[in-house]
């Protein structure tokens, strides 16, 4: 099969692989990410250069939008959709321009547990104030070790550049987990919804009924080392 060139989106941050020099696409293109709807095949836009990479990169954003709020629709959450700012990757500067608390940051962190016959992709989301053990999440599981995946799995398992990733999983591969005290500390909680200027805020009951994610405490203790 022929390697097909990768690109860099600048107002992104992160690298497609697009076939520019294809004169029509498949049926079904085979993306490292899913953009199709049910039933409905997805075409790339029928354009070159940093103009198709923007649109395939805003096509994703609304995708995993969209995503969320069907599930959050269907599982009749109170919740709403905040449109603001870009931040950095940085927790503290989210919280500043959609106007919540550090605490009520859903951080989601994808990571790799492995060793001990485990391999296995984890979403890890614990409170954007608390530091995750990487350490004690790998014991949790069963595994030996476990580490941050790359920039490029993390778009392959999210369809998100990293600082944008939510803390729902939609990929069969990509075990979410969270830390109890996500649940305890405020009535809603908040997080990036595929995007760095766009997020969800939500009752913090209705996250844990529908997205239920399997319970780990994995919060680094003030006394230990960083993960």
């Amino acid at each position: 099969s022929v390697r097909q060139p990768f690109l860099w989106c600048s107002r992104h941050g992160f690298a497609l692989q697009c076939a520019l020099a294809r004169p029509e696409p498949p049926a079904s293109p085979i993306l490292p990410f899913s953009l199709r709807r049910p039933g409905q095949d997805f075409h790339p836009p029928a354009r070159t250069g940093r103009s198709a990479l923007q649109a395939l990169g805003q096509a994703m954003v609304e995708h995993v939008l969209e995503k969320l709020c069907e599930k959050f629709d269907a599982g009749k959450a109170r919740y709403r959709v905040v449109h603001h700012p870009a931040g950095d990757r940085s927790s503290a500067s989210v919280c500043e321009v959609r106007g919540t608390e550090l605490g009520q940051g859903a951080k989601a962190l994808v990571c790799m547990a492995k060793g001990g016959g485990v391999k296995q992709y984890v979403l890890a989301v614990l409170p954007a104030d608390q530091q995750a053990d990487l350490k004690k999440l790998a014991r949790a599981l069963g595994a030996n070790r476990a580490g941050l995946c790359s920039p490029e799995e993390v778009m392959d398992l999210t369809g998100c550049i990293l600082g944008a990733v939510p803390p729902v999983s939609f990929d069969e591969r990509l075990l979410a987990v969270a830390d109890p005290t996500l649940f305890t500390r405020y009535e809603e909680i908040a997080f990036n919804a595929g995007a760095r200027d766009v997020s969800i805020i939500i009752n913090t009951e209705d996250f844990h009924r529908i997205a239920a994610p399997r319970e780990i405490d994995f919060l680094r203790q003030p006394s230990e080392d960083a993960a």
